[in-house]
């Protein structure tokens, strides 16, 4: 996934550090994507006994943005070694070590990382059999390979009309022959194909002269009601020395879209906007940004269309926007959240994953699991309008080259049910704090541990369709097994499961 695309912010404070000419030169090749030249330059800063912890981080952030986890890995060990380093660098880790299947070894810096920073919304208990978990469901899903991918990068798919709408840095005719100096490809540009015609590369043409620039465009999304289109775009920031990311809205009068397009100023600063999705059911905006105030890299934000203006933006909170990065929002008909990140614990890389609409703002996130997430980087999902067949983007080996565009079809939507209830003692009716509580699948295998709070309360998501063992036990009291069948969770989002334990 390429980051002048998908701008993933370093949310790692490191304090001030003092500028020598050679570290000016190092930042300066770091800022322009020149990462290859930036290990160069803070390498040599190493070996000089320069702005060492400093320059390690970049070697380990630079070696992970161009897709070298082994060497990513390599540095960032040496980071945690450090006195008084941050410590999201154990975050940091622990997704290198994902994307190389590692991932024993990424449970313990995932288990350093939740302990100090007691940010404990996604604690997975045990790592390979959560991965495990999320490869059983290879089954639900048939992803195909599509014809029209080249060995450029084809990404951010979006069904308008008859044609599928996506971002391509093929070598385009007709327009702008300027190349990006960082990569000596051309810049992105919106091309289309009909979605009958998929098979072959032949078929693509570029989507709108109009709404191609000579700069990089796309993702695009489609208000097919009012005739309206917003558009991601490289512009130029406030201060006009950084590269960022805006959003754009193009209208469509008659047959032709217009050229000039209007820029979407939610923000003072030098902030990336990006990656919106339209909900024209509830007339509502969703994108990416990476604005002072969220959770960490890039956040996912909401705000309401009124009156052809878009209303202050809601950040969307802690149960969906992590440490991480969160971007490419795609809202279903049925109002559930797909989108991509990688501050959420998956497969390796970026994965997509859901959230069901709960009481105006949404539930946890779920991973799709295996196939549509892999250990390499899968993203922007879009399905139709029945939830079942969708495309999505993903480097994974075996396709054409770089990012890809594939098919989905959905046999078997994936769903959660969430489970609640307190643990007592028998004999005194007082609450039980402490209490393990093992779930594992009918088979026998381990899924994960959670144990009760102060007031013996406990609570977590089992997958729907499934039969569950629930074991409890606390030292001094007699184990206390409950069963969960796929019955009890299809009838329901919700279960109330209240254990007695009898002392021993």
């Amino acid at each position: 996934m390429k980051l002048y695309i998908i701008v993933a912010l370093s949310f790692i404070s490191l304090g001030v550090v003092a500028q020598s000419k050679n570290l000016t030169k190092a930042d300066n090749y770091y800022n322009e994507f020149n990462y290859k030249k930036a290990i160069k330059e803070y390498k040599s800063l190493l070996k000089k006994s320069k702005h060492e912890y400093y320059s390690t981080i970049q070697i380990a952030k630079s070696y992970s943005k161009i897709g070298n986890s082994a060497k990513a890995i390599e540095y960032f060990e040496k980071v945690v070694e450090y006195p008084d380093f941050d410590y999201n660098n154990y975050f940091l880790l622990a997704r290198e070590l994902e994307k190389e299947k590692q991932y024993k070894e990424a449970e313990i810096y995932l288990s350093k990382y939740y302990t100090i920073s007691k940010n404990n919304n996604y604690i997975i208990g045990n790592y390979e059999s959560y991965v495990e978990t999320l490869k059983s469901d290879s089954l639900r899903y048939n992803v195909t390979h599509l014809g029209f991918n080249t060995d450029y990068d084809e990404f951010s798919p979006v069904v308008y009309n008859d044609l599928i709408v996506f971002s391509s840095n093929r070598p385009a005719t007709g327009i702008s022959k300027n190349k990006d100096i960082r990569t000596g490809d051309s810049f992105f540009n919106l091309y289309s194909i009909k979605e009958n015609k998929i098979d072959f590369s032949k078929n693509v043409d570029l989507f709108d002269i109009h709404l191609n620039s000579k700069y990089n465009d796309g993702p695009i999304c489609f208000d097919t009601k009012t005739n309206t289109a917003y558009l991601t775009r490289n512009t130029i920031s406030q201060n006009g020395k950084v590269n960022v990311l805006n959003l754009f809205i193009a209208v469509k009068r008659g047959d032709a879209w217009s050229n000039k397009l209007q820029p979407i100023n939610l923000f003072n600063g030098n902030y990336n906007l990006a990656h919106a999705y339209i909900d024209i059911k509830n007339q509502l905006v969703y994108f990416s940004s990476d604005i002072p105030g969220g959770y960490g890299g890039m956040d996912l934000y909401v705000s309401r269309i009124k009156d052809g203006f878009l209303s202050k933006p809601t950040n969307l909170g802690p149960a969906i926007n992590t440490i991480g990065n969160e971007v490419f929002p795609f809202i279903a008909n049925d109002g559930t959240l797909f989108f991509t990140s990688d501050g959420l614990p998956g497969l390796g890389g970026y994965d997509i994953f859901f959230a069901k609409p709960k009481d105006n703002t949404f539930t946890r996130a779920f991973n799709m699991g295996y196939p549509i997430n892999t250990s390499s980087d899968d993203f922007s999902l879009f399905l139709d309008e029945t939830s079942s067949i969708g495309y999505f983007t993903s480097n994974r080996p075996g396709g054409a080259g770089g990012d890809d565009i594939y098919n989905v079809v959905i046999k078997e939507p994936l769903d959660y049910c969430l489970v609640k209830g307190l643990v007592t003692n028998s004999n005194t009716k007082t609450p039980l704090a402490e209490t393990w509580i093992d779930i594992s699948t009918n088979n026998g295998k381990f899924k994960d541990r959670v144990t009760t709070d102060e007031n013996g309360a406990f609570s977590f998501y089992i997958k729907k369709g499934t039969t569950y063992t629930i074991l409890s036990r606390k030292k001094l009291f007699e184990n206390k097994i409950n069963t969960i069948t796929p019955n009890m969770t299809r009838a329901s989002d919700a279960i109330e499961l209240n254990i007695v334990m009898t002392e021993k």
